[in-house]
């Protein structure tokens, strides 16, 4: 028999609220942009309906105000060009991966167990760890996660310590999933102004006391990567778990793992192994670990094993955000995976291989290093001296023929993609004013060496001209 949707009452509502800590509804959505929440009332000057032809000529012509398209993009902030073999969408358009669905009935579902299963073996194999999940929405949800798993492991510690020089929407995603514990206290390491990276002075043995987790980048906001060694190193004696955060992937194939230099934890998003960057979104998260920890990890695991006649087969092994099964000790509630986005990576991972990867990844290395000598020369200058693979800080605080200080870099930015047609940036996003003419930038294979010359070029005559 089949029971009707019934919505709850007002009264029932408001025990929930009280439950929750909430006073009322708009209170329980708060963190949610006004802006966005009144847009429903802007729906009602949408345009009428129209035909496949008329739909098809629209966005056409929509599509054609795109700058990007045609246009030299050295933009940064994990958001950087790949290219992405043809291979990867012709077999993720494969029926039995588009539609599939949760793989919960693994005598059917076999082609999408493996390809977790292989995943996560690549996962862990990148990040030098034991064990990685099915995937994660994105980075910064699974930061959150991670500093989750954290608190379930370090019970009592009510202490996270992010550093300033992770991005800051993560910072503020971990800020907004833990708001409803007010016991809990998120703070905030700062960098050193030389290195871009933490500042040690801020580690002791008193000053970690009650910590629960410590969340640093790999390569951080600035492209610059963390000493995660030293950071172990300063964490002697404390039960704090080390978490990492990678939005470039690629300098994995030249830097030393996560998990070799000490982490716990590795967490952040795979969007440069062949997923599109879709006007930011969809993005692939990522969360691998110590074994450890396998039992207080989010999501599911997929495992290998052999049926009744030896023939090799996989399984969700672990599911331990199932709340219909674990109820209140479920780990999560998230409810799957990115796992179309995950094949994707998969895919690519498979078609570049180990050797191949390396080798993308030192042109990469070396785009970069040209890009860096090709600013240096028109006065561009590098903003810190911690090590860095395609990514940087470059500020425009001495090019003073470009206006008042403070809008040195935004006024570049600008004349930039403006007058040549060249996409660079975005600005540091930080509230600490020696960063406030700075801007990102990066370089991968997808930037030719006539592009870099053409944007110092660019560079050049802009700085003479104003």
């Amino acid at each position: 028999m089949s029971h009707p949707y019934i919505p709850c009452c007002a009264d029932e509502q408001q025990e929930m609220l009280d439950v929750i800590g909430a006073k009322n509804v708009e209170e329980l959505f708060r963190g949610i942009p006004r802006h966005i929440r009144e847009m429903a009332n802007d729906l009602e000057g949408l345009p009428t309906a129209m035909s496949e032809q008329d739909i098809v000529e629209y966005f056409t012509a929509l599509a054609g105000r795109n700058r990007a398209s045609g246009s030299d993009s050295f933009l940064a902030a994990a958001g950087g060009r790949h290219y992405i073999p043809a291979v990867v969408d012709q077999i993720v358009q494969r029926g039995e991966f588009l539609t599939s669905y949760t793989p919960y009935q693994p005598e059917i579902a076999q082609g999408t167990l493996q390809a977790i299963f292989e995943f996560q073996s690549m996962v862990s194999s990148l990040m030098g760890m034991e064990v990685a999940n099915a995937g994660l929405y994105d980075g910064a949800t699974s930061m959150l996660e991670a500093v989750k798993l954290a608190l379930r492991v370090n019970k009592g510690a009510n202490r996270i310590l992010l550093a300033e020089s992770l991005p800051r929407r993560a910072r503020e995603v971990v800020r907004g999933g833990l708001q409803w514990f007010p016991e809990l206290q998120i703070e905030t390491v700062p960098f050193a102004q030389d290195s871009g990276q933490l500042d040690y002075s801020s580690f002791s043995t008193e000053q970690l006391a009650n910590v629960a987790a410590i969340v640093v980048g790999y390569p951080n906001s600035f492209g610059v990567f963390e000493d995660i060694a030293a950071v172990r190193d300063k964490m002697a004696g404390s039960k704090a778990l080390l978490i990492s955060y990678t939005t470039e992937p690629l300098a994995l194939a030249l830097y030393k793992s996560p998990g070799a230099l000490g982490a716990d934890v590795a967490v952040g998003d795979l969007q440069s192994f062949g997923v599109p960057l879709s006007y930011s979104g969809p993005w692939c998260g990522f969360m691998a670990a110590r074994s450890t920890f396998i039992r207080q990890m989010p999501g599911r695991l997929c495992g290998q094993t052999v049926d009744s006649e030896g023939t090799r087969g996989f399984v969700l092994t672990l599911s331990t955000r199932e709340q219909h099964i674990r109820r209140d000790k479920a780990t999560s509630n998230i409810c799957t995976n990115n796992q179309l986005l995950a094949l994707c990576v998969t895919i690519y991972l498979s078609q570049y291989g180990k050797s191949g990867l390396k080798q993308l990844a030192f042109l990469n290395l070396d785009r970069a290093r040209q890009l860096r000598e090709e600013l240096l020369d028109v006065g561009v200058e590098l903003r810190f001296t911690g090590p860095v693979f395609n990514e940087f800080v470059v500020s425009a605080a001495e090019c003073r023929s470009l206006g008042e200080a403070g809008n040195r870099a935004a006024h570049l930015l600008e004349r930039l993609e403006e007058g040549h047609g060249i996409m660079v940036g975005p600005l540091v996003d930080s509230s600490d004013e020696s960063l406030r003419d700075c801007f990102l930038i990066s370089a991968s294979e997808m930037n030719t060496e006539d592009s870099v010359h053409r944007l110092g070029n660019a560079i050049r005559s802009i700085v003479r001209a104003v």
